[in-house]
């Protein structure tokens, strides 16, 4: 299976430290919420993610050459690193609708660092 000119083995390489990363910022946010501990850090965690996720952006642009459509499809997968903590908090209605947004944030933040990887020329 191919998708967007890339295997699903690629994707997985491309986007497995960044996944893992992602995986457990969510986790030690959700400890944090269901703690009540941690409260001025677990805010700060979303920053922390988006600079992971533009980090990723432009490690697929640059490392492993990967264009618009398949880093946005990268940004689409590392989404479901974050999506497990919605039911934990949010209604099925809510949990719907932020699984969208999410998805969407993921996609654009990714897309931020991969354009930037293409924009930039580092010597």
């Amino acid at each position: 299976m191919v998708i967007a000119g890339r295997t699903p083995r690629d994707y997985f390489l491309a986007s497995r430290e960044s996944f893992i990363f992602i995986l457990v910022l969510s986790s030690v946010s959700v400890i944090g919420r269901l703690t009540g501990n941690f409260s001025v850090f677990v805010r700060y965690l979303p920053f922390a993610g988006l600079l992971i996720i533009g980090w990723a952006g432009w490690r697929t642009v640059r490392k492993y050459r990967f264009n618009t459509a398949q880093t946005s499809v990268v940004g689409f997968g590392l989404s479901f690193a974050s999506h497990w903590t919605l039911p934990i908090f949010h209604s099925f209605a809510e949990a719907s609708l932020l699984f969208v947004v999410n998805s969407i944030v993921f996609i654009a933040a990714i897309l931020c660092g991969g354009f930037l990887a293409k924009k930039v020329t580092i010597t």
